[in-house]
């Protein structure tokens, strides 16, 4: 149960983006640096259904060829998973753990970080994460529930929210998250997307000089003007999708 809380926090956290920018559509994006190394920056849905969809075959084979996995957090960090399982999570994302697994059963669903890390330990590729457990605990601890009304709550409105997030996946549709969501939570885009957004920027050019890296972030992080992709090819970076 707190793992399914834990994945259904960051696909909330993952719902509302920035500005429209020139990356209207894409899940995989390669980025290389100024000395040619290739890495991949790829959108996860975090939670999904499984028999609705499936992680690209495209993802794993060029995970398969980078040294790291970056993911927003470093969940195999057993005192980070911790902290963040004992955490005390606002009602909004209690409400749509409940719903999600009322609507499909705890058997049924799948997480697309679970996944990348599987397969990364299988290969051997290194793991380890943009933020640390306290700082995505600081950036909670600033969440103003009070932008949700209490019809955002019930069960058929998480659940409305939850298919629209894979379906857009699906479609591979930036723009589509960016006309959905940025209107309607303009505040909470700025705590939850902007701002890690520009707190991991740093870290992503730190390690893409480095050594071939494969970042996976939340769908709603790619996009916008203050998206990570914008802001990489801001930097000067070549980013083609896959």
């Amino acid at each position: 149960m707190k793992k399914i809380l834990l994945f259904v926090l960051l696909i909330f956290l993952s719902s509302c983006i920035g500005d429209e920018t020139k990356f209207i559509h894409g899940n995989l994006w390669k980025i290389t640096s100024e000395r040619g190394i290739e890495s991949y920056i790829f959108a996860t849905v975090h939670l999904y259904p499984k028999s609705e969809m499936k992680i690209s075959e495209k993802a794993f084979s060029n995970l398969e060829k980078c040294k790291i996995l970056v993911l927003e957090i470093d969940i195999t960090d057993t005192l980070a998973y911790k902290k963040i399982s004992n955490y005390e999570m606002p009602e909004y994302f209690k409400n749509a753990s409940n719903a999600i697994i009322s609507e499909y059963g705890y058997e049924n669903l799948e997480s697309m970080e679970n996944e990348l890390i599987q397969y990364a330990t299988e290969k051997g590729v290194a793991i380890t994460g943009l933020e640390s457990a306290d700082e995505m605990l600081e950036i909670m601890d600033r969440f103003d529930e009070s932008e949700f009304s209490q019809s955002e709550m019930n069960h058929d409105k998480l659940i409305k929210v939850f298919k629209e997030t894979f379906e857009v996946y699906k479609e591979e549709n930036i723009k589509a998250v960016h006309d959905t969501m940025f209107n309607q939570k303009p505040k909470m885009m700025k705590l939850i997307v902007n701002e890690r957004n520009q707190n991991w920027l740093d870290d992503i050019t730190k390690l893409v000089e480095k050594d071939p890296t494969f970042i996976a972030v939340g769908m709603a992080h790619l996009g916008g003007k203050n998206g990570i992709l914008n802001l990489l090819s801001k930097k000067g970076y070549e980013l083609k999708r896959m």
